[in-house]
């Protein structure tokens, strides 16, 4: 069996990666070395999506052309040597490239589903899922903060929602892996903190996964630092990313007196309520379906 812990982004999940990763020789269950220790980005990689293509080649330059084509080709291979060679019969693996990559494009959902049941027998989706509007706004501030270094407007990347849909569409996501895998395999959580024990993603994501959690891994943990910055330094530093040659010393001394002189400020709301009317249907239907019983329920408009 394998629990796979698929993101979503934003939503706990570097906390969990740090703990799977510091804790290996811990836990019960074994990880995939060829899917990525910690975070299993290799297991989205290899999907060989053009969402997943352009990330790891485009953008971020991990993988050269010919190691992307040639990771989707013999991946499963290793991936079934290696769960041979192991012995063990449960497995744990989390990265948020997998819902970010793979989402909600079915016919990647289907090859994964066929090469994962047919290596582990059944397999578990838990997806972490945070309300759209603090979502959406936490994507905007890694477009600005992150490697890409974007200099867009918070208004006119609003005008691009189109683009990360199968980010924020939670439902149309989950009625697809559920199509493949399976409804009752499918564990969506929302994502807050005070839902969880102690408030501890940990021990949530432990409870999930059928892991005896010991108070010592949290205590021990190593801190996610991934934290977004207010929207008044994002509007500095979109600017700044425009600069040509921005990493100049100069720029860099005048871009740390800019962030002082700038009022801390929250994200504007005005986009709230046209990104709730968007979600609503489908956090109706997961509200219904999944959370009917719980206390905290996805936003919708009434």
């Amino acid at each position: 069996m394998l629990y796979l812990h698929i993101g979503t982004g934003k939503a706990g999940t570097t906390t969990i990666q740090n703990f799977l990763r510091d804790y290996e020789d811990e836990l019960p269950y074994g990880q995939v070395k060829a899917f990525g220790l910690g975070n299993a980005w290799r297991l989205a990689a290899a999907s060989g999506t053009e969402l997943s293509h352009r990330y790891w080649v485009l953008d971020r330059k991990i993988l050269s052309e010919d190691e992307f084509c040639n990771l989707s080709a013999r991946f499963w291979q290793e991936v079934r040597d290696e769960v041979g060679d192991k012995g063990a019969e449960t497995f744990v693996a989390s990265s948020e490239y997998i819902h970010a990559h793979i989402g909600n494009n079915l016919d990647a959902i289907k090859g994964l589903g066929t090469e994962l049941l047919d290596i582990f027998g059944r397999v578990k989706i838990i997806i972490y899922l945070r309300e759209q509007v603090g979502f959406i706004k936490s994507v905007y501030s890694q477009d600005i903060k992150g490697p890409a270094r974007r200099s867009i407007s918070f208004d006119r990347f609003i005008g691009e929602l189109d683009r990360i849909s199968d980010m924020f569409h939670y439902a149309e996501t989950i009625r697809l892996w559920s199509e493949i895998f399976g409804i009752k395999n499918i564990e969506p959580v929302i994502f807050k903190r005070e839902n969880f024990p102690n408030q501890n993603i940990i021990e949530d994501f432990c409870n999930r996964v059928d892991i005896e959690y010991k108070p010592s891994w949290y205590d021990g943990h190593t801190p996610a630092a991934n934290v977004s910055p207010d929207f008044a330094t994002l509007r500095v530093l979109r600017v700044f990313n425009a600069i040509p040659g921005n990493q100049n010393p100069i720029l860099k001394l005048a871009y740390r007196a800019a962030l002082k002189l700038v009022p801390n400020r929250g994200f504007p709301t005005k986009h709230d309520e046209d990104i709730l009317r968007l979600v609503t249907p489908g956090n109706k239907w997961l509200n219904r379906t999944f959370f009917a019983e719980t206390t905290e329920k996805l936003p919708e408009l009434d």
